[in-house]
């Protein structure tokens, strides 16, 4: 986003203490701002957080009306799980500028990660307002509508994001998501199939298609061989970390009828971390069936998407 360093005058910016602060002219504090900024944004692109924090600490106590070093520390805040951090972040670069739009949608994944649609549903709102020629903003707020089970709304701005930007696979593999949980399992089908024409290393596509051939209520649509194959892709893609990749790995093995590496992978989604207390007991669930020898099969009627990020 930003690229080159700014060029203080001889002598100046070595010394930051409050009193030399008070001291140095307005735009050598600016000019060393900007400097700490841009070694912020550095350190948030090689995912050194807290060095990334450290400098745009210092960006903005040197500028505190900074609204972008607000938005890159809040970003790092929210990557390292400090969610009410990085929504005060994004709070202060909205005040700072109330056209900001990256500040709302931003703000709106901080408040998704917390659960609280109803905030994350406003703020993407009036990032849509904002810019409404920008993909990004109508995917943010497609997948709060898949939170929220309003999946009309969700396949809606897919859509969008998808006129907008036709070459996103992962819009193709999200609006899959939502056709999955209206029982759409055609219309998955061919969303899954496009986002892997576009890109072949989409693991949320590969995971959508295995668990469609492993546990969808229509018996045409299943097929043990190919969701197998794609669930061991999905958790390849991963590097075995995501345990929604896991979960459809299991199913496609009991599909498959290898009930104890159904069982086994089962119990391993089991133990990574992620899944809510609900989502556990549902895989209990998946697991006494796989002990009993039976495949596990979704209802029939709308469906609650799994494994969307």
């Amino acid at each position: 986003m930003l690229c080159g360093t700014v060029a203080l005058a001889p002598g100046l910016g070595a010394d930051r203490s409050p009193g030399a602060l008070d001291e140095q002219p307005v735009a050598v504090r600016e000019a060393q701002a900007q400097e700490s900024r841009e070694r912020g944004v550095a350190y948030c692109r090689q995912r050194e957080w807290n060095k990334a924090i450290t400098e745009l600490d210092e960006a903005i106590r040197l500028n505190p009306r900074d609204a972008l070093a607000y938005g890159y520390r809040g970003g790092a805040y929210c990557v390292r799980g400090e969610l009410d951090k990085a929504i005060s972040d994004f709070t202060r670069q909205i005040e700072l500028d109330e056209t900001n739009s990256p500040g709302y949608f931003n703000r709106s994944s901080a408040y998704r990660a917390k659960r609280d649609f109803t905030d994350a549903l406003r703020d993407c709102n009036r990032a849509v307002q904002l810019w409404p020629t920008n993909p990004l903003a109508y995917k943010s707020r497609a997948a709060v509508y898949d939170d929220l089970g309003e999946f009309d709304k969700a396949i809606s701005d897919w859509s969008e994001a998808l006129q907008l930007s036709p070459r996103d696979a992962n819009a193709y593999a999200a609006r899959g998501h939502a056709y999955h949980a209206k029982g759409q399992f055609g219309d998955e089908l061919s969303d899954c199939k496009a986002a892997l024409r576009l890109d072949g290393t989409n693991d949320l596509a590969y995971n959508n298609l295995a668990w469609l051939g492993a546990t969808c209520p229509d018996a045409a649509m299943r097929n043990a061989a190919e969701a197998l194959a794609a669930a061991k892709k999905a958790c390849e893609l991963t590097g075995w970390s995501n345990w929604t990749r896991v979960d459809t790995l299991a199913a496609a093995f009991a599909e498959a009828g290898d009930f104890k590496q159904a069982e086994e992978h089962e119990r391993q989604a089991m133990a990574m971390r992620g899944p809510t207390k609900e989502q556990l007991k549902e895989m209990e669930g998946r697991l006494l069936l796989y002990q009993q020898r039976k495949p596990y099969r979704e209802v029939r009627g709308p469906l609650k998407p799994r494994g969307l990020k």
